[in-house]
């Protein structure tokens, strides 16, 4: 990446390269979530999106003065360079290369963007603003509960989903722990859930427990579960490597090698 003069940057380069390259993959794949999301709910169910990264500390520290999306993956270059331009040669051409590059847009803010806006979308993340378009711009806007209500953000927008007001929600692991989505057969959204997992957590537990939060007891129906990832070879190695670690703890709480 460049000519540097400090112990450890080897680690911290691969650091910056892993999570580059992993919000590229993420911001690959919207597409397709979004035509899988279109199918489902022309079927008649609802959707639940999980993913990791939601790239607030970007949006809150490289946020250009632009009409344009915010790029995650841009602004964990910017970051690395200004937090390290003293030691790296060349630090200020290379942040004026990164500026001029087309990246795309932030991977979250793009879906629910796409799939109709806060509106329609349930957001159940850690994050405390959002990019939204507001007369064909774009701009940087406050997650607020609705006036009067009870809950926080995050409650109100699962209450919405639960009672079928909103048909699609995105969880990420920052704010899904102890949220229950799944078809309850006491709640009013009775359509069954296709959970997709668009952002594999770093381990094959964390993605079951997030799996269980559209999977649970009392439920009317089973969810249908939807593991997507890239051609790229890194990243099918790993959802390798999760199958079969889920595949394992299926084996292991049931019996059968087959059941998850």
């Amino acid at each position: 990446l460049a000519e540097v003069h400090f112990k450890g940057f080897g680690r911290l380069k691969w650091s910056v390269h892993q999570r580059f390259f992993g919000q590229m993959m993420l911001a690959a794949k919207v597409d397709t979530v979004v035509r899988v999301v279109e199918e489902a709910l022309a079927e008649g169910k609802c959707c639940v999106i999980g993913l990791q990264s939601t790239g607030e500390t970007m949006l809150e520290e490289y946020t250009e003065d632009t009409n344009d999306l915010h790029s995650t993956a841009q602004g964990i270059l910017l970051r690395f360079l200004d937090t390290h331009k003293e030691v790296i040669v060349g630090a200020d051409a290379l942040r004026a290369r990164v500026c001029a590059l087309d990246l795309p847009g932030n991977p979250l803010d793009a879906l629910i963007d796409r799939l109709g806006g806060a509106d329609k979308v349930a957001e159940m993340t850690g994050r405390q603003a959002r990019s939204e378009q507001v007369d064909g711009q774009w701009e940087k806007v406050a997650r607020k509960k609705t006036a009067g209500a009870a809950f926080s953000v995050n409650v109100e927008e699962r209450e919405r989903f639960q009672k079928g007001e909103k048909l699609v929600a995105i969880i990420s692991d920052a704010a899904s722990t102890g949220t229950s989505l799944h078809a309850d057969e006491r709640c009013e959204n009775q359509r069954r859930r296709v959970h997709i997992v668009l952002q594999l957590p770093w381990s094959a537990d964390k993605t079951v427990q997030q799996m269980g939060r559209s999977h649970r007891s009392n439920q009317s129906s089973s969810p249908e579960y939807v593991l997507l990832h890239t051609p790229i070879c890194a990243e099918r190695r790993y959802a390798s490597i999760v199958s079969h670690r889920m595949a394992s703890l299926g084996a292991l709480t049931h019996g059968d090698s087959g059941s998850v």
